[in-house]
């Protein structure tokens, strides 16, 4: 797990625990969680794990019933893996996601890989 996930996920926890409510220990205890906010980062951590199987990933997006909170979770796996975001966001049903699918894809610069930094001369 990289950093930032894991302190996205550090972060969850502490604020599930400030609200007094037990951290979730499967995708559908996100439901309980008190806000919506919460509930959202809570769908999140537990799908993006699963985003190179794709029928986990099509098997968690069904338990999603509100499709709004389902294009939410997938619009942010594709803001964090914009190579994949073209299939990701064929999938987003409201008008919403799609507006911002498009900004996403109007970006294609995000979507190729990375070149090495070119060698530096060592100073004189």
């Amino acid at each position: 797990m990289g950093r930032p996930r894991r302190l996205r996920a550090l972060m969850v926890a502490a604020a599930l625990a400030a609200c007094g409510a037990p951290e979730p220990t499967q995708l559908a205890d996100c439901a309980g969680l008190p806000d919506a906010a919460a509930q959202e980062a809570c769908r999140y951590r537990f799908i993006e794990p699963l985003l190179d199987d794709p029928s986990a990933l099509d098997a968690a997006l069904a338990t999603i019933d509100d499709p709004g909170s389902r294009d939410l979770v997938l619009l942010r796996l594709a803001i964090a893996d914009p190579r994949r975001a073209a299939g990701l966001c064929r999938r987003v049903t409201t008008e919403g996601a799609q507006a911002r699918c498009r900004q996403v894809l109007g970006r294609p610069h995000l979507q190729s890989t990375r070149r090495p930094p070119e060698p530096q001369a060592p100073p004189p």
